[in-house]
């Protein structure tokens, strides 16, 4: 695809300087005329103008830590004045591409320089793929103003059919870098600077859709927190109050709470309790979970932490007791009194303790209920 293009007839011009900014064609910027360089270049260009000849012009070029952008933009001061803070100002809107070229003299104390204006349109209509384009960067631009609540801004979106002032309309955007203003003031070609517009707002959307889900899942964990907290807190007054009208001293996941804390238990196995007791708390009192962790507590709590006993290696009073607690279980019986035995050996040639532990195993009985297994 082509495009119609046309350089004007070199025009001299005074220069606007404009440090790490890029105004774009299409903007209206007002500038403060406190600034010494931005007086000069108005003052030069109002002394040059001719009486009926139109507005004064300037030209506006980005100086990007200290260096000219060889591209600029033909402004014509549209009013000078005061600013809304009361300072001196100028109204300068941004017209057309220019390439820059030599220096020139002029009058006033402006940087005076040759330029040539880039005229470059897109076909007229345009083809299918450059309208595919306007219709995409639309679509993309109205999704992220309104994300930002910019309905008006939507609107005069959507009425520019131009599409070199579409693409320009971009330079707007405040995620933009000022290395990507400048590679849009650069690009003369329309389609190509709206395809640069649609990858940025693209990868912009992309990013802001990512940041918006770390958000949400951040802000849901912290509302899930806060729920938990006022239930919790809602749970326990209701717990008080039924412990109140049925004469119940004490909450009994507090009780457990206590016993926990109060019992001599090593560190890990109170970390475990504590987050039992804890479910404690959340459960129903009609939930059979809460019956499985009293009786776990329970067992913990009297299991014997800190006590260390001699094993007791007696085969024949060991055997003695199995046959009177429980008839038959012949083989069963002989499997324990077998283990003790070995017990028992590896004791005798010191075998009994290896890496500062005493070995150990466990002995699963299989069979149905109410056959002796315990």
């Amino acid at each position: 695809m082509t495009n119609e293009s046309q350089a004007f007839t070199p025009i001299d011009l005074p220069v606007l300087p404009l440090d790490d900014e890029v105004v774009l064609p299409g903007m209206v910027v007002p500038l403060d005329l406190s600034d010494t360089e931005v007086r000069a270049a108005v003052e030069a260009a109002q002394a040059a103008a001719r009486p009926g000849g139109g507005k004064p012009q300037v030209l506006l070029v980005p100086r990007i830590d200290g260096t000219y952008t060889g591209t600029g933009v033909l402004g014509t001061v549209e009013q000078v004045g005061r600013l809304s803070d009361g300072d001196p100002g100028a109204l300068i809107r941004a017209r057309d591409r220019v390439r820059i070229g030599a220096g020139t003299s002029g009058p006033g104390r402006a940087l005076w320089v040759e330029g040539t204006v880039l005229e470059t349109a897109a076909p007229d209509p345009l083809p299918g793929s450059a309208a595919e384009l306007v219709k995409e960067y639309k679509a993309l631009a109205t999704s992220w103003l309104k994300k930002r609540g910019a309905w008006q801004v939507v609107d005069r979106v959507q009425q520019i059919d131009d599409v070199s002032a579409l693409a320009d309309n971009s330079g707007y955007s405040p995620f933009l870098s000022t290395a990507q203003k400048v590679q849009l003031l650069e690009t003369v070609d329309p389609i190509a600077r709206l395809k640069l517009a649609i990858q940025w707002l693209s990868e912009h959307l992309a990013e802001q859709d990512v940041a918006e889900s770390i958000a949400k899942d951040v802000q849901d964990g912290v509302d899930k927190q806060q729920r938990e907290f006022l239930l919790r807190r809602q749970l326990d007054a209701v717990r008080k109050e039924l412990a109140e009208l049925n004469g119940d001293p004490e909450d009994e996941s507090d009780d457990y709470r206590a016993r926990v804390e109060a019992a001599d238990l090593p560190e890990h196995v109170r970390e475990a309790a504590l987050k039992e007791v804890e479910k404690l708390e959340r459960s129903s009192d009609q939930s059979p979970e809460g019956s499985w962790i009293r009786t776990w507590l329970d067992t913990v709590l009297e299991l014997p932490w800190n006590e260390r006993t001699e094993d007791s290696y007696d085969i024949r009073g060991a055997q003695a007791v199995l046959d009177a607690e429980h008839a038959g279980l012949a083989d069963v019986k002989e499997r324990i009194t077998e283990y003790l035995a070995v017990r028992k050996r590896r004791a005798d040639r010191g075998l009994g303790v290896v890496g500062g532990r005493r070995g150990g195993a466990v002995l699963a009985l299989v069979g149905p209920p109410g056959v002796g297994k315990g």
